[in-house]
């Protein structure tokens, strides 16, 4: 791919509009083929260009000439528009990665040729999707983010852009969503509370709004390993739970994995005799004995694997003399 730093195609479109750049386009892929590609597949070209000229790139013979992330993004767009990427065979894994991440990163700003939810804002909203869900990417998680908050200021819809985010877990994503509590912006703070279920006092005192971000980021510092999907999401409620902490999985100190809310490793025979004891118990002992396992673990680890080895009733015994001095 070209690696100029300046893509002529965008300076048109910014200083100029649609119509130009289209014109543009054409005049210079009837003059030149080869520059017309090398304007295409310039580094940094951004997608809303793109997809402005989708069209022409297939009137005017350029699709061939597309580097593998434009190709990618072209095979992809045209599975919701009628043009000439439909009957080619579908990029490799990589090269669809790359041009998903580059839509997203280069899209975002743009609303769409129309002001309603479109089809250019569907489309970003099916990358993110396939990102999150189909390839597990985290790399795009800050700009999902980003475009979660960039829609909720002007009120576009911004419901499926949330659940791919929730699709996975990872902790300075969560804390990009989490930094609006601190916004003097009411409606950027409100959203973020939502996003995280947790509540914001309505006082825009910064104190308070310190507190309540502090008191999240204290619990995903306790919790990010054991945390789990919920598929809760906008369109079942209003306000959703995306993620719950697997208490069974914080008294084991085992991670899991978010989706399928499996442990990343197997259980040990050991760890599955703990868990079955831990089930007998009551709700306010598991309670107790989770948040017990988690700061005992912290404090003294040699101390956490005696304390495991115990029966239930033990456990529940040792955890409520000490608990106090955790």
């Amino acid at each position: 791919m070209a690696t100029d730093q300046v893509s002529r195609l965008n300076t048109i479109w910014r200083r100029a509009g649609t119509g130009r750049l289209i014109q543009d386009l054409r005049q210079l892929a009837l003059a030149d083929h080869n520059a017309a590609l090398r304007a295409l597949n310039v580094d940094a070209l951004i997608f809303p260009v793109f997809y402005i000229v989708l069209d022409e790139v297939d009137v005017l013979g350029l699709a061939s000439g597309l580097t593998p992330r434009n190709a990618a993004a072209a095979w992809f767009c045209a599975r919701r528009r009628a043009v000439g990427w439909n009957e080619t065979a579908p990029p490799d894994a990589d090269a669809l990665v790359e041009a998903l991440r580059w839509m997203l990163a280069t899209g975002k700003g743009w609303d769409g040729p129309r002001r309603s939810h479109d089809e250019y804002d569907a489309l970003l909203d099916e990358a993110a999707a396939q990102l999150t869900v189909t390839y597990h990417d985290k790399a795009t998680l800050g700009d999902i983010a980003d475009l979660i908050f960039l829609r909720n200021r002007k009120g576009l819809y911004l419901h499926d852009l949330v659940w791919s985010f929730f699709q996975t877990v990872d902790r300075p994503a969560l804390d990009r969503i989490a930094k609006p509590l601190l916004s003097g912006d009411a409606r950027e703070a409100r959203l973020a509370a939502k996003l995280l279920h947790i509540n914001l006092p309505e006082s825009p005192d910064p104190v308070r709004r310190q507190n309540a971000y502090e008191q999240y980021v204290n619990w995903l510092d306790d919790n990010a390993p054991y945390l789990y999907v919920t598929g809760e999401h906008l369109q079942m409620t209003n306000s959703p739970r995306h993620l719950d902490c697997d208490d069974e999985a914080k008294y084991l100190h085992k991670p899991i994995e978010p989706r399928k809310r499996t442990p990343v490793e197997p259980l040990t025979d050991e760890e599955r005799a703990s868990l079955a004891a831990f089930r007998q118990t009551t709700d306010d002992e598991q309670a107790l004995l989770t948040a017990y396992s988690h700061q005992l673990y912290e404090r003294n680890h040699a101390a956490w694997q005696a304390w495991m080895k115990k029966d239930a009733a033990e456990q529940v015994l040792a955890a409520g003399k000490d608990y106090e001095a955790v």
